[in-house]
This record gives C-alpha cells, sequence and structure tokens, in this order.
C-alpha cells in the first residue's frame, strides 16, 4: 500500500477576474452559466489547477482503489488523472441504487473511468466483478427493543444536481407527506424516526410535529428493532436484507425505474410484502405482522426471495477481508506477469 501526502499548497483567489460582469447585459442561458462558472468553479479547478497537478504523485503506483473517493475526494481525481493510462483504476461500488436502478449517474461515472468495477453482487459486463463488503450491522440477536419498530427517512437537495430516478426539487415534498401519512397510519405503534442527517431546508422534523406525528427519534441500534422500515431504496434496506433483518420498503413508482435484471427480484419481494408501493400499503403489512414480525420473515418463500437478491445485489458479508485477498492477489499476480 502506498499512501502519497501531497504538501499543502496556498493559492491566491482572483475574486476580482471572478466578479468580473460584462459590458453588456446577459441576454441567454450560456451567457448567464458563463458568468455562474467563472464565479463558482472550485478553486482546484481554476487557480490551484496547476499546483494540483504539480503535487499530484509523479510516475504513479501500479494500482489505485476507490469506492467514493473518485466522486468526494479532489486529490484522488487529480492523483487518478495524472497517472491515467499508468494506474489501473479499481472502483468498488459505495452504496444503494446501484445495478437497480434504471439509471444511475454515479455509476455512469465510476464505470465509464474504471479499468475494474467492483459491484455488490451484480454483473452487467467484462468490467464488473462482484466482491463483498463488510457488514455494516451486528448479527441479529434477541431485540433489545422488542415492541420498537424504525422508520429510516431519506430526503434529498432542495435543487436537482443530477438526473436519476430519485426524488428531485419539489418532490421532496410529495416524499415527506407520503412519510407522513405512513406514520400517521401507524401511530399508535411504538415507532421510533431516524430522520436523515442533512435538512437541506426542508424542515422536516417541523413538518411532522405540524402534521401531528410526534413519533421519538431512533435511540437504539438498528438491528435491535423488531421491524425496520425505509422510506426510499438507498443503502439502508441492503445492510438489513443483508443482516436478515425484518424490513418494509414503501418507494413512489412515478419516481422509481428500475432495470430489467432487477425487475424479477423487486416484483418478487413485493409479492412477499418487503416492498410496497405506497405508504398505506406498508402501513397495513407493519400492523399485519408487527406482532410477532419473524412469522412472516421466516417463511422458507421469502428467505429464498430474500437470498437470491441479497446474494445479487447486498453481498455485505462476514468473509469479505478473504474475498479481497483473493482478488487483489490475483490482480498483483496479473501486473507482475
Amino acid at each position: 500500500m502506498l499512501i502519497h501526502k501531497a504538501p499543502p499548497t496556498s493559492v491566491a483567489v482572483d475574486a476580482h477576474w471572478r466578479r468580473r460582469v460584462t459590458d453588456s447585459s446577459v441576454t441567454t442561458f450560456e451567457e448567464a452559466a458563463s458568468l455562474l462558472v467563472r464565479a463558482h468553479l472550485p478553486v482546484p479547478f481554476l487557480e490551484a489547477f496547476k499546483s494540483m497537478r504539480e503535487s499530484s504523485l509523479i510516475g504513479g503506483p501500479p494500482f489505485l482503489f476507490s469506492s467514493v473517493s473518485i466522486q468526494h475526494d479532489v486529490h484522488f481525481k487529480f492523483l487518478a488523472a495524472e497517472t491515467h493510462g499508468r494506474t489501473r483504476l479499481l472502483i468498488h461500488q459505495h452504496g444503494g441504487h446501484y445495478g437497480l436502478d434504471a439509471q444511475l449517474t454515479m455509476e455512469s461515472f465510476d464505470r465509464s473511468v474504471a479499468d475494474v468495477f467492483y459491484t455488490w453482487g451484480w454483473i452487467e459486463d467484462e468490467r464488473t466483478r462482484p466482491l463483498p463488503v463488510p457488514q455494516r450491522l451486528p448479527p441479529r440477536g434477541i431485540f433489545k427493543t422488542p415492541n420498537k419498530v424504525l422508520l429510516t427517512c431519506n430526503n434529498y437537495p432542495r435543487y436537482p444536481y443530477r438526473a436519476d430516478y430519485i426524488q428531485m426539487g419539489s418532490q421532496n415534498l410529495t416524499l415527506i407527506e407520503q412519510t407522513i401519512r405512513f406514520a400517521r397510519a401507524i401511530d399508535d405503534l411504538d415507532l421510533e424516526i431516524s430522520y436523515y442527517p442533512h435538512d437541506y431546508g426542508w424542515n422536516v422534523q417541523d413538518r411532522f410535529s405540524n402534521a401531528g406525528v410526534y413519533a421519538p427519534t431512533k435511540s437504539q441500534r438498528t438491528e435491535n428493532y423488531k421491524l425496520h422500515i425505509c422510506n426510499y431504496l438507498g443503502t439502508a434496506w441492503l445492510e438489513t436484507l443483508a443482516r436478515d433483518v425484518p424490513t418494509i420498503c414503501f418507494y413512489d413508482p412515478e419516481v422509481n425505474l428500475f432495470r430489467e435484471k432487477a425487475q424479477a427480484h423487486i416484483d418478487l419481494l413485493t409479492a412477499v410484502g418487503v416492498l410496497h408501493t405506497s405508504p398505506e400499503s406498508a402501513a397495513e403489512k407493519v400492523r399485519e405482522d408487527h406482532e410477532d414480525p419473524l412469522r412472516w420473515w421466516q417463511t422458507s418463500e421469502l428467505q429464498e426471495i430474500r437470498q437470491a437478491f441479497v446474494r445479487q445485489y447486498a453481498r455485505l458479508e462476514e468473509g469479505w477481508l478473504d474475498a479481497w485477498h483473493e482478488e487483489f492477489s490475483r490482480i498483483a499476480e496479473t501486473t507482475s506477469d
């Protein structure tokens, strides 16, 4: 493993140039976009571009491996760009939606630049290769909160920033309203809510309170609840399905669209009551099984469907380290040859 620590750099932001406006009035979208890009383009790609390139590793290691850095770490991006053609770029799926959604911009980018793209189980071409990741949750044991159910919520930024099959812009208001409808439908049960850590200015908890939903916030680890509910199909439900925690999810069929290969699994999970296309249907299922969710969850039909789905889309496994050792040893041997 090679860890390269680039020396710190300091550059002056050319605020005068960035704020300068043209003499003529702005009349087109292109002109407005040009001014906004000039004002808001991140410093590493403008004033610091030369120093960022110079601080990147010369020569480069034989491999670069990442799950999120290629998306979020500007230093890693420069390193990958400067060593392109000399270094093999290995990228690992880092969350939900990958392989499932009909289109995912982050996945498209990752796969377009990766020499090998590691997935949580699915295969689509010669460059996609399954490689498990560590379990995120401890083994499910005796429920420490035997009467509680957990609702895990998600919400998205106020302004659309990518074209995916998720709630964009004002669609978040619909998601919040649907989630409130669900919570109201089971308000007599022992419900706790895990709100998304980023509110994005939606004032979600205030909206719940104003609608008369006063469920307390999450107080235990996820695996300690006897039933886990999600209002979205991201990473959380993959984690609980992989750990065999009773899970119910609802989603909006007007927003979510799945790949053809994934749709068969979605249909089966819907048939056994794991997935629902309305908050009312999900609430009805919670009411039906909340007294003893394991009686429903441990049926052979549901377990067969869950296990088949996990093998394809949620390989969070205890033996991940052995799989990584085997894969990276194979990669290293191939390169040495």
